[in-house]
């Protein structure tokens, strides 16, 4: 026990940031200072930004979920008003109706595409004399679906 009071007390090594920190003059403390409190700002500018666009997010999300029938409601939805979802007169009741559910932004959009890919059911509207071949239609079908 003797030898114990002889020791010199360990001191607690300094981390590398307070070696750091001790390295350096005052003006260069108060520069870097000034640097870490223009960065703060910063980021305070841009998390302020961005906590707007969420509540804008949210707040056309939630006009969505109100426009929007509930999931129990979607069949009931589909049939009611005119008529099954694949009559022209639900979706004129409808209009962005075919944006939601196939991604066309019309019905006659959806009409036209379908006839073109299946050929069922011509639309009453649509040019029925053409100088282009069945061939040409379908490639031009099908640039238009994968190419926008």
């Amino acid at each position: 026990m003797v030898e114990d009071e002889h020791k010199e007390p360990t001191r607690k090594r300094k981390s590398p940031d307070e070696r750091r920190a001790a390295s350096l003059s005052p003006e260069q403390v108060v520069s870097r200072e000034k640097i870490l409190e223009a960065q703060i700002a910063e980021l305070m500018t841009q998390l302020t930004a961005e906590r707007a666009s969420r509540a804008s997010f949210e707040a056309e999300l939630a006009t969505i979920r109100e426009m929007s029938p509930a999931a129990s409601d979607f069949d009931a939805f589909l049939l009611a008003e005119g008529g099954p979802v694949q009559s022209s007169a639900w979706h004129e009741k409808h209009p962005d109706a075919a944006t939601h559910l196939f991604g066309f932004k019309t019905w006659t959009e959806t009409k036209l595409y379908i006839w073109a890919l299946f050929l069922i059911e011509p639309p009453v509207s649509s040019r029925t004399v053409s100088d282009m071949s069945d061939f040409e239609k379908c490639l031009i079908t099908k640039m238009r679906i994968h190419r926008g």
